[in-house]
């Protein structure tokens, strides 16, 4: 019993220590953090889809909002060719 009395003390000692240092690690808290493609605090977001990364000038918000150009494709209406039918002398 005195010997697990003795070794209390120091293994409460060693766990507040450990426990005192070892801070919960964030994203973005260390410059570069928030664009190196690595989940920095192991929260599975990464880089500017984690919330500690909002304030970081690499996840700044580049859209304005305005319009752009761009190409794509469609339909419409046209004139063509093709055979067919109709009133004609022959």
């Amino acid at each position: 019993m005195t010997t697990a009395l003795r070794l209390l003390g120091p293994m409460a000692a060693l766990i507040l220590v450990t426990t005192a240092c070892g801070g919960k690690d964030v994203e973005g808290d260390v410059p570069g953090e928030c664009a190196d493609g690595a989940d920095n605090d192991e929260n599975g977001l990464f880089d500017c889809d984690d919330p500690g990364c909002v304030a970081d000038p690499d996840c700044a918000d580049t859209d304005t909002g305005g319009e752009g150009e761009g190409e794509g494709e469609g339909e419409g209406e046209g004139e063509g060719e093709g055979e067919g039918e109709g009133e004609g002398e022959g």
